[in-house]
C-alpha cells in the first residue's frame, strides 16, 4: 500500500496572517449538495483538492471536480473499491489509481492535462499514480464541485479546490499541497480559481483568486475540516531525509525516525 506521513505542527505563539489551518469545509451529503462554478475550465488545466469520502451510500460513483459533458475528476465505485479517476468523454477514465481509497481519510488529489500533447497525469498525496499520453481535448468549460452534470454527487468532504489554466508540475504540487496559495506561488498568474471553503453559513462559495464565485446547491452544511493545510510546510519523497519546517518566530521542527515504507512525509504548520 502506498501512503505518506503528514504531521501537523502547532507552535506556541505562532501568528497566522489568515484563517489558521484548513478551518471549514462543506459537507457533501451525496444526494443534494454540489457547487456550480460556471464555464471556467480551459483546454489545458490542473485540478487540485483535498477530499474525504464517506461510506454510507454504498456502491456509488462520486465526483470531485467535473463538468457537464466532457470532463470528469471523480471516484469510481468498482467491485467494492473506490478508485480515484479522471478523463474526458466518452469514457471519463483515461487515468485511474489502481489502489482503492479508504473511507473517512483525507487525501490530496490532483490531475493535470496538457491540451497540446494530450498528456494527463493523476496524483494522490503528491505521488503520480497514473498517466496517459493520448487523451483527446475535453471541449467542456463547465465546472462543478461534487457533481457531474448535476448528478453522481460526492458523499463526504471537499476542501481547498484549486483550478489552473496550465499544467502544474509534481514538484510544485508537493510544495504547495499542504499550505495555502499565496502570490509567491510560481504559477499564481495561471490560477483560474481558488476555493478555500472557509464559509460558515453561506450558499455562495468565494473564489479567493478571481471572481469565479460558486453557488452551493442543495443542503449547505459547513463543518470543520481535517485537510492538512497550514501556512507553511516541508516535505521529502526521496529518502525521508527528515523534513524541517520553521515558523516566523524562529522556532523549528524536524521529523525523523520513520518506520515502515512511506512514499513521503510532509510537516506543516
Amino acid at each position: 500500500m502506498k501512503y505518506i506521513i503528514i504531521i501537523l505542527l502547532l507552535l506556541h505563539g505562532l501568528t497566522f496572517g489568515q484563517t489558521p489551518g484548513s478551518y471549514n469545509t462543506l459537507d457533501f451529503d451525496g444526494t443534494t449538495t454540489f457547487v456550480t462554478l460556471g464555464e471556467i475550465l480551459t483546454p489545458s488545466y490542473t485540478k487540485e483538492a483535498w477530499i474525504k469520502v464517506e461510506d454510507d451510500l454504498g456502491p456509488a460513483d462520486r465526483n470531485i471536480l467535473s463538468g457537464d459533458a466532457g470532463n470528469a475528476f471523480w471516484v469510481v465505485s468498482s467491485a467494492g473499491n473506490l478508485l480515484l479517476s479522471a478523463g474526458h468523454s466518452p469514457g471519463f477514465v483515461n487515468v485511474q489509481d489502481p489502489e482503492s481509497l479508504l473511507t473517512n481519510v483525507w487525501y490530496h488529489v490532483a490531475v493535470s492535462f496538457d491540451n497540446s500533447t494530450g498528456e494527463m497525469i493523476l496524483y494522490k498525496n503528491g505521488v503520480e499514480v497514473d498517466r496517459s499520453s493520448s487523451v483527446a481535448s475535453h471541449l467542456d468549460p463547465t465546472s462543478l464541485i461534487g457533481a457531474f452534470n448535476n448528478a453522481f454527487l460526492m458523499n463526504g468532504n471537499i476542501d481547498e479546490v484549486r483550478i489552473w489554466s496550465e499544467v502544474v508540475s509534481q514538484t510544485v504540487i508537493r510544495e504547495w499541497m499542504c499550505k495555502k496559495v499565496q502570490a509567491s506561488h510560481p504559477q499564481y498568474a495561471g490560477m483560474i480559481a481558488y476555493y478555500k471553503f472557509d464559509e460558515t453559513s453561506s450558499t455562495s462559495l468565494t473564489d479567493s483568486r478571481n471572481s469565479n464565485n460558486g453557488t452551493v446547491n442543495g443542503t449547505s452544511s459547513w463543518v470543520f475540516s481535517g485537510a492538512a493545510i497550514g501556512d507553511d510546510s516541508a516535505f521529502d519523497y526521496t529518502g525521508l531525509l527528515d523534513p524541517l519546517v520553521n515558523d516566523a518566530d524562529g522556532a523549528s521542527f524536524q521529523a525523523d525516525g520513520f518506520t515502515g515504507s512511506p512514499d513521503g512525509a510532509h510537516v506543516y504548520l
